[in-house]
């Protein structure tokens, strides 16, 4: 009985999303990351996030803009010091300073 139902099952649509999700992994795995330190400047108004490897400092008026700044910026620099090969994505980690106080 077990024969004749997996018979009329269709996998292969199973099995493409874990061969998919294999591949996004390695890809995860693979991907260079770096953290960039953020602060909210109350002078300026404005949040900033350096980082010493890639190297790049920068700023924006909000944390998500900030996020996305520095993950342009950064993937540029990369690219730029031969940290990874042109084309080849990175990840770049925001975090706050601890203990900062943001609007």
């Amino acid at each position: 009985m077990f024969t004749a139902i997996s018979e009329h099952l269709d996998l292969s649509g199973a099995s493409k999303a874990l061969n998919f999700d294999k591949q996004r992994d390695r890809r995860s795995a693979s991907m260079k990351r770096f953290e960039a330190v953020a602060a909210w400047d109350p002078e300026a108004n404005v949040w900033w996030c350096t980082n010493d490897e890639l190297p790049f400092t920068t700023e924006a008026p909000s944390f998500a803009e900030l996020e996305a700044r520095a993950a342009e910026i950064g993937q540029e620099m990369a690219e730029i010091n031969g940290l990874v090969a042109p084309g080849e994505r990175v990840e770049i980690h925001v975090v706050k300073e601890p203990e900062q106080s943001s609007p």
